[in-house]
């Protein structure tokens, strides 16, 4: 699912179940779903815990920041790496496909942080139209 340094480690034939077309960008979502979808899941999970467990919207919004911490330093790592030793011979084969994977969980971490963003809103927005009424 995506764990190790080699894209042909990548299932991609979850993409091609039920389509009875070939359509590219179809294709592409159910390899992302599943290749990233327990992590998803895993976190927001977790977020959802944390925010029935207390009602403070400051831990949620913590547990993001340290999620984005570490997922930072571990793509600037790779990038430093990759960029220093960019004249090496396997780097290309190693930590580039390595840094694909860093790169698509950013944007899944993105993904996730604006559905809280716009959860927290949309919970705002109904208390504030709750009050008024």
């Amino acid at each position: 699912q995506g764990n190790s340094n080699s894209l042909t480690t990548v299932d991609i034939s979850a993409g091609f179940v039920g389509i009875t077309s070939y359509r590219p960008l179809v294709h592409g979502i159910l390899i992302a779903i599943q290749t990233f979808g327990g992590r998803f899941l895993t976190y927001l999970a977790y977020l959802m815990h944390v925010i029935s467990k207390d009602e403070q919207k400051e831990r949620w919004q913590q547990s993001l920041c340290i999620w984005w911490c570490i997922r930072l330093a571990t793509i600037s790592l790779y990038l430093v790496n990759v960029t220093w030793q960019r004249h090496h011979l396997f780097i290309w084969s190693v930590f580039t496909p390595k840094l694909l994977y860093e790169g698509a969980h950013v944007f899944i971490l993105c993904f996730l942080t604006f559905f809280m963003w716009s959860v927290e809103k949309a919970c705002t927005l109904l208390e504030v139209t709750y009050r008024f009424e």
